[in-house]
């Protein structure tokens, strides 16, 4: 698929291209994912494979993000300062201030000597910086790969407390 969008793209519009894409990584996660399910829920059942699938998946989402904090240059960055939640500060690019600082340095004369003064990147806000994505990718993998290995413990423990119930329930109806 990769290569048949390759082919056309330089006779797509970039609308095209990008719908391509986003085709491609809908059919190799269902390929992908979808087969390692279905050959798990043939084994363990349809609740425990997913869950299965989803704290593995999520893990590998966060080691794929631990490399992203290794090589951010991979990151996409936005064109510009950008402050989240706040405005740029507008000292900081009339002194020269390019995009991926958070502050530059001036010097000013007070009182007959030269002062270094910080100028940050935003009056108000947060920095975005080039680990950003990395952080949020990370964060977001971790949380999702506990959530889904709570989900299976608690499914194991349903299981387990079902067999118990059952073997309780066989010893009964033998005594009686």
């Amino acid at each position: 698929m990769y290569l048949i969008a390759s082919a056309a793209a330089s006779k797509l519009s970039p609308t095209a291209l990008f719908m391509r894409g986003v085709i491609v990584v809908i059919a190799a996660f269902v390929i992908f994912v979808g087969s390692v399910w279905l050959v798990l829920m043939t084994d363990v059942g349809a609740k425990k494979a997913i869950m299965l699938v989803l704290t593995v998946l999520f893990a590998f989402i966060s080691m794929l993000s631990l490399l992203w904090f290794r090589y951010p240059q991979q990151a996409p960055t936005p064109h510009g300062t950008v402050c989240l939640g706040g405005k740029v500060n507008p000292a900081f690019e009339e002194n020269g201030g390019a995009a991926g600082e958070s502050s530059v340095s001036v010097k000013k004369n007070v009182g007959g000597s030269e002062v270094d003064e910080k100028i940050s990147a935003c009056e108000s806000g947060v920095f975005f910086t080039k680990y950003f994505y990395p952080t949020i990718f990370l964060v977001t993998s971790i949380v999702l790969s506990l959530i889904s290995a709570t989900g299976l413990n608690r499914i194991e423990k349903a299981e387990k407390l079902a067999d118990e119930l059952e073997a309780a329930g066989e010893l009964e109806a033998a005594t009686a």
